[in-house]
């Protein structure tokens, strides 16, 4: 038997590269969606070509339909495509109140769609949790070789070490450059008001030739056709094409878990055709989201009715007005991920940071204004785009315990085990926003932009997507809890990987430390594996995909075919 990661997504890959990168044999189980070929043709034509020579057509399929969200914000869809959305809710139903629950079948979960920001946790943001910055620095390395880095030494270093050199330094756009000139020259006295700065850290792999590397065409909203942002379906690759022993398997749904005589069961739908199988696993490593691994947990533990805590950075959006011009943003070569980073740390406040994402212009804001304008936007076209190059957007992130919580409950219904999701509010939230834009406000002449009230809005809950501590890591870990190795009370092999085992959702980003944690867990299971196999027979080769799926369909207890509300009678 080997041991399987479930999910794809930063986690995932993390844990698999860990296993893989000590010879441990690791199958990946997966729903495994995937960008439709021509897409996929598409975007490679485009990716070896200078962005220059693409045709309008060319343009218009990167960027592809604009659709809301269920907040009226714009929908990310990769290269116009809502692949990584597909079949889930077919799937996973999900019954939410005032709750946004993004999750993701694709080959690479949501971070085929992210903003690729990231950042480590110092002590202070790992207050409450059962290890320290310390235990996680040697991860953070890993998990910074898998994604590459830009980033440049500069004041947050104090806050976030660097951990690595950098792979990149993307330039600041013109707005962004002119923001932290006045920035650094103020830096002094911000610094007095808990307001730390620097340039945006990135998950971007750098050149790996002079011709390599961003080429600024200012659509990365949409995707990298030059595959210079981190996503986690390239480790995957990575892992497939150079480590013998991995082995990836997509197509499948996991429902539960089942662990006895020192192995794992792994009980799943498969995505198309709905056949039952039944996978022999050493251990599992539970990376599959925080709303997936919840259901699992709480369905392989039997647990109905009972609600659990899913903690979440509360979100928020606030556009500032840059006190100068920075003329021809709309027309200028840059890239549109994050520019910079602003860190508030007044303990008056909260005893916890605010992290503020910076982004410059993107056309985003020109086919918004369209969409609601309609023929007035072709007249008001050339006053919209002066207008444009004044404007910023912060998006803001808050620590959980200053934001809003999520109650989710496992219930039986028609359509199998679901989640439901409820908010619970906390008005210090809302409070502390204010108290931020003050703040910013106080200083705009050293910041060089002011933060319009009448435009922030608080996101809801879960719509950061920064969401975590389900299934929370204790020292000593009670009911519905976890151990330092992830592993939920009652269970030895099943160890949990992602977010779903934070104690806390610091405000800095989140998919790092994600990254790193599953690292530390899978490293801690290779070398508990490895001393074992110390005193077994010598390993089997891994089976290939065809022996795995044969295997588990074999021990499927339900007629192929049957259903999972079948499955889920019988057992």
């Amino acid at each position: 038997m080997v041991a399987f990661v479930v999910g794809s997504g930063p986690a995932g890959a993390a844990a698999a590269a860990a296993l893989a990168g000590r010879g441990q044999p690791v199958v990946m189980l997966d729903a495994g969606g995937e960008l439709e070929p021509d897409v996929r043709q598409r975007m490679a034509r485009l990716g070896e070509q200078a962005p220059e020579s693409w045709s309008a057509d060319d343009h218009a399929a990167v960027r592809g339909p604009l659709r809301f969200n269920s907040e009226g914000a714009p929908l990310k869809l990769l290269f116009g495509s809502d692949f990584p959305y597909r079949d889930v809710e077919r799937h996973e139903p999900l019954y939410a109140r005032e709750v946004d629950a993004y999750r993701s079948f694709a080959l690479g979960g949501l971070s085929r769609l992210w903003g690729a920001s990231v950042l480590p946790y110092g002590d202070e943001d790992l207050d409450g949790w059962p290890l320290g910055a310390a235990d996680l620095a040697p991860h953070y390395a890993a998990a910074l070789g898998l994604t590459g880095l830009s980033a440049t030494r500069d004041d947050l270093e104090v806050l976030f070490p660097l951990h690595v050199e950098p792979t990149a330094d993307l330039p600041a756009s013109g707005q962004a450059q002119a923001l932290l000139e006045r920035l650094r020259k103020h830096a002094r006295a911000l610094r007095g008001q808990g307001i730390w700065f620097g340039k945006a850290r990135l998950a971007v792999k750098g050149p790996q030739a002079p011709a390599d590397g961003c080429r600024l065409c200012g659509l990365c909203l949409y995707g990298c056709a030059y595959d210079q942002i981190y996503a986690a379906h390239t480790t995957v690759a990575d892992l497939t094409a150079t480590a013998p022993g991995f082995r990836y398997l997509p197509g499948q749904v996991v429902r539960r878990l089942v662990e006895k005589d020192g192995r794992v069961e792994i009980h799943t739908v498969s995505r198309e055709g709905g056949e039952n199988a039944v996978f022999q696993a050493s251990r599992v490593l539970l990376a599959a989201g925080v709303f997936s691994s919840t259901r699992i947990l709480l369905e392989s533990l039997g647990v109905y009715g009972r609600p659990v805590t899913i903690r979440q950075s509360e979100h928020f959006l606030m556009p500032m007005w840059l006190t100068a011009s920075a003329p021809r943003a709309a027309q200028e070569r840059q890239h549109t991920l994050s520019q910079i980073f602003l860190e508030l740390t007044d303990r008056k406040r909260s005893p916890h940071k605010v992290h503020l994402q910076v982004y410059g212009y993107n056309d985003f804001y020109g086919r918004m204004a369209k969409a609601k304008l309609g023929g007035l936007y072709g007249l008001l076209r050339p006053m919209l785009e002066r207008a444009f190059e004044r404007l910023v957007l912060i998006k803001g992130y808050l620590h959980s315990d200053d934001s809003a919580a999520i109650e989710a409950t496992l219930e039986r219904g028609q359509r199998g085990p679901h989640l439901e999701l409820s908010a619970r509010a906390n008005p210090a939230a809302a409070a502390l926003v204010r108290s931020a834009a003050r703040t910013l406000k106080r200083n705009a002449s050293r910041i060089g932009a002011m933060p319009l009230g009448f435009g922030t809005r608080i996101g809801l809950p879960g719509s950061g997507v920064h969401v975590g501590g389900s299934f929370p890591m204790r020292a000593e870990p009670g009911v519905l809890e976890t151990d330092l190795l992830g592993r939920p009370t009652g269970f030895e092999r099943v160890h949990c990987v992602d977010s779903s085992v934070f104690p806390t959702v610091p405000a800095p980003t989140v998919t790092l430390t994600i990254m790193a944690n599953a690292h530390r867990i899978a490293t801690a299971c290779a070398e508990a594996d490895a001393f074992e196999g110390l005193r077994a027979e010598p390993a089997e080769p891994t089976p290939s995909v065809e022996e795995l799926v044969a295997r588990a369909r074999e021990l499927t207890r339900a007629p192929a075919g049957a259903s999972t509300n079948q499955l889920d009678d019988a057992s």
